[in-house]
Parts: structure tokens; C-alpha cells; sequence
């Protein structure tokens, strides 16, 4: 049996809450019938930078109860499958990306941003899918454009906040 690290399962947690908080209380409006963005998903992409496919416990959770902090109960399930796939998505794929050293870093960040709008794609379809089945074809495409909207911003958010995290960060202990 394996040896749970102690200091992935702070970090994942510490991950989780701030998925949490940035996607049920940093909202950012966009005057667009009165819907918003949030920071959550680029905090998912930070996870996995971090934890590898093990962000998506953080992003599944994180979000999950996000959606039971904001009302939002119905939700809970398809977030935690669809938050929880886009961290594992990204983990997997960042563990897997060459160093910088390999691959220049302007290569390195083209290859970031194509994996984030992947990921968020998913996490469009999916939604997508859940609210035809929920609200029919017509409500479901038409919370499209708002779901696309928080992809962009993952996709932006997300690039900057893993140029942030300290290198140290991402080393295996």
C-alpha cells in the first residue's frame, strides 16, 4: 500500500478551498445579462500544475462545493465529474509536458494554452450536456456563449497563475 504524502494532501486540500472560494465568492461581472466570471478554473489549472492528475480530487471538490455554497445543489454532481476530469486532464498532461529547456519557453506556453482551451472545451460540452438533458437543447445552447466566456477566462487566468507558481511548488518531495 502506498504512503499517503503529507504534503500533497495539504496542498490538494489548501487547493480545494481556494477552488471553492474563487469560484463561489470572486466573481467578476460582465454586463452581460447580469452573468459573470469567476476565478475558480484557473486555480484548477494552478492544482494541476502542482498535484498532476491528482488535481482533480481538489477541482472536483473545490468546485462541487462551490455549486452547494452558491445554491446551487442540482450542479454538484456533473461539477464534480466534469471540474474533477479538467484536473485530471491538465494534471496528466502537465506531468507529461517536456521542460522548458527542451522545448524554449515560447513553445512551452503555446503547448499550456492549447491543453487549458482543451480542457475548457470539455468543460463546455459538458455543461452542455448536462443542461440539455436539465433545460432542454435551446436554454442549454444559449448558456453557451457565458460558459465559453469562463473558458477564455480559465484559459487566460489559468496560463498566467502556472507562470506564477514558485518552482519549488512543483517539485516532487
Amino acid at each position: 500500500m502506498k504512503k499517503i504524502n503529507v504534503r500533497n494532501l495539504s496542498i490538494g486540500s489548501l487547493f480545494a478551498a481556494i477552488i471553492c472560494v474563487a469560484t463561489a465568492v470572486l466573481k467578476i461581472p460582465v454586463g452581460i445579462t447580469n452573468g459573470y466570471v469567476h476565478l475558480g478554473d484557473m486555480f484548477i489549472f494552478a492544482a494541476s500544475a502542482a498535484l498532476g492528475p491528482y488535481a482533480a480530487l481538489s477541482a472536483g471538490i473545490g468546485s462541487g462545493l462551490a455549486d452547494l455554497f452558491a445554491g446551487y445543489p442540482v450542479y454538484i454532481l456533473p461539477t464534480l465529474i466534469i471540474k474533477g476530469s479538467m484536473g485530471f486532464i491538465a494534471g496528466k498532461s502537465m506531468r507529461k509536458l517536456p521542460g522548458e529547456s527542451t522545448g524554449g519557453q515560447a513553445q512551452q506556453l503555446l503547448k499550456i494554452i492549447v491543453l487549458f482551451t482543451i480542457c475548457e472545451l470539455f468543460m463546455c460540452v459538458g455543461y452542455w450536456a448536462f443542461e440539455t438533458v436539465l433545460y432542454g437543447v435551446a436554454a442549454a445552447t444559449a448558456a453557451l456563449p457565458m460558459n465559453l466566456l469562463q473558458g477564455l477566462f480559465g484559459v487566460i487566468g489559468g496560463t498566467a497563475m502556472v507562470r506564477l507558481i514558485p518552482k519549488r511548488l512543483l517539485e516532487d518531495k
